[in-house]
């Protein structure tokens, strides 16, 4: 047919596909206001003769809400708000954890000033958190087991959705907070702060480009092992005397009282020779990686200089390649934290604890000596001293069973291969 051909049947054609795109976009629109939308972390679409309203996590469309298409406009943030706090009130159940309360004051913003001196900004309030953020906080959970709960294994973590930063300037680097643990809010709860550039990551690892990347449910899996760490640990957020040197650190200048560390140095070792540590020079300037060796900085041309100002600056990717111990992440400022790394790699999913594996064996042997004591620890163990449930390669606790002990030591069998 010639492109200039105007016949009756082409523009009725034409103008009934105008009236039905114009019909659609209504229906889209007028189905969630945009503060639902923004409210409940959803899109809208229009598929065959329905509009949805729908989330994308676990790399997948999740539809929450539909109505067909002629029915016009629709009222769903009722039943979408019923939705949410079904869903709420299932992980608390499930997992004894707990939620902000929409509104509820967290704490003030905090910063510094040019004098280092402590500086509170806004209060910065919870918000109730989307569907997408809360099938992270599933996906989460289920592999964190039981590192949510608080010591006596009943009750668990607070989480707080921030609407603001509570930190706004960097702390490792030019990189923000992207959570906070604490063992006591201001309500003596166990809790968790989710900042506002967490929420915006996607919500897990199948939904990134690459399995290394950042996403929600790996944020909130970090700060748990730190609620894990604080119920094994006396001495957190110090590790226990010589743990760090299981995987490559070199701790000395140990100040303790009352059973309590007061101070610790910690070096990263390095394969050349040279021990790493991450600091500010001040509360102004972002953290950044320095060498040492001989009791001595190092100094750009390689040379022992001994004023920081004509030290070497290293890049987190020099400090990691040079690692006597490989971290598994960006993100190893100091023990406690390439620990946390690896534990919640061991626990995110089978593909990255394979990668674990491959990366840092070391690393890997203590997380999953660390794991099995936590087991041990909330679980117990059979009359053969074995922990009464396993963690799956998947990540997840599961009682001990022949099926799931010959699944887990398949798995095992088959990462022994690559060393």
């Amino acid at each position: 047919m010639d492109k200039g051909d105007t016949s009756p049947d082409l523009k009725n054609a034409s103008a009934a596909d105008g009236a039905k795109a114009a019909l659609s976009a209504e229906a889209a629109n007028s189905f969630l206001t945009p503060d639902e939308r923004t409210r409940y972390g959803l899109n809208v679409r229009v598929t065959g003769q329905n509009v949805e309203a729908f989330f994308h996590a676990g790399g997948q469309d999740n539809v929450v809400a539909s109505a067909p298409l002629a029915q016009g406009i629709t009222d769903k943030g009722s039943e979408l708000q019923k939705l949410i706090d079904t869903k709420e009130k299932e992980l608390q159940d499930r997992y004894h954890i707990s939620f902000a309360a929409e509104g509820e004051d967290v704490q003030p913003q905090v910063s510094a000033d040019k004098d280092c001196l402590r500086q509170l900004g806004e209060m910065v309030h919870a918000r109730q958190p989307t569907f997408e953020d809360l099938y992270a906080v599933n996906e989460a959970m289920a592999h964190s087991e039981p590192s949510q709960l608080a010591a006596d294994g009943q009750s668990g973590v607070k989480l707080y959705f921030a609407d603001k930063q509570i930190y706004p300037a960097p702390v490792y680097g030019d990189k923000q907070a992207l959570a906070v643990y604490l063992p006591k809010d201001k309500k003596d709860h166990i809790a968790m702060y989710i900042m506002p550039n967490a929420q915006n990551l996607p919500a897990t690892e199948k939904d990134t480009k690459d399995i290394k990347d950042r996403n929600l449910a790996f944020v909130i899996e970090h700060e748990l092992t730190h609620n894990s760490e604080h119920n094994l640990f006396q001495s957190y957020p110090f590790l226990p005397k010589a743990y760090p040197e299981q995987f490559g650190w070199q701790t000395f200048n140990r100040i303790e009282k009352d059973n309590k560390v007061l101070f610790q140095n910690e070096n990263l070792k390095g394969v050349s020779g040279v021990n790493y540590f991450n600091m500010a020079s001040s509360c102004n300037e972002q953290s950044e990686w320095l060498g040492s060796k001989d009791s001595h900085l190092i100094g750009p041309d390689g040379t022992l200089v001994e004023e920081r100002k004509d030290a070497r600056k290293f890049s987190n990717d020099e400090v990691a390649a040079d690692a006597q111990v490989k971290p598994v992440s960006y993100y190893f400022p100091k023990p406690l934290e390439m620990l946390s790394e690896g534990i919640a790699t061991f626990r995110n999913s089978r593909e990255n604890r394979a990668r674990e594996f491959a990366t840092s064996p070391q690393l890997y042997d203590v997380v999953k000596k660390y794991d099995q004591d936590e087991l041990e620890h909330f679980y117990g163990t059979n009359a053969h001293g074995e922990t009464l449930s396993i963690r799956t390669p998947d990540g997840l606790v599961v009682p001990r069973t022949p099926a799931a002990e010959a699944e887990l030591d398949q798995f095992e069998k088959g990462l022994k291969k690559l060393r």
